[in-house]
């Protein structure tokens, strides 16, 4: 039983709808995870992310967040994203670790990538990330 519903949020967390963002000249393809259920189970269970793709967690409102690596087998970069959209902190995060990476400043978004993608694009806190229906 355990296994169909693993299989069942890994199969969910596939149709979420996507939305095209930027990050100064960069383009990427995010998966939009607004709903409550969605920001939970995130990237959970995945094996693999393309190379230029991510989850963009979108919140009702800025705060300080904390996300964890609990089941997410990917290592991954995160970006936390204030309410004006700007990147207010990046950090790396260990797979499978249940320890938090807190956000540092208040955050209405974060987006997850693969780890080193933010370095490898020269992306760093204070760029500001555009296509977030909330931004426009």
């Amino acid at each position: 039983m355990w296994m169909f519903w693993t299989l069942a949020f890994a199969f969910a967390q596939e149709m979420l709808p996507t939305q095209t963002i930027r990050i100064g000249a960069q383009e990427m393809v995010v998966e939009v995870a607004d709903e409550l259920h969605e920001r939970q189970l995130g990237l959970m269970y995945r094996k693999s992310l393309e190379i230029d793709k991510g989850m963009i967690f979108v919140y009702p409102e800025a705060k300080e967040r904390s996300f964890w690596m609990k089941n997410t087998h990917i290592p991954l970069s995160i970006a936390y994203i204030d309410a004006e959209c700007k990147i207010v902190h990046i950090a790396d995060m260990v797979p499978l670790s249940t320890k938090g990476v807190p956000s540092v400043y208040p955050a209405q978004f974060a987006l997850e990538v693969n780890q080193g993608w933010f370095s490898s694009k020269s992306i760093k806190v204070g760029d500001t990330i555009g296509g977030i229906q909330h931004c426009e």
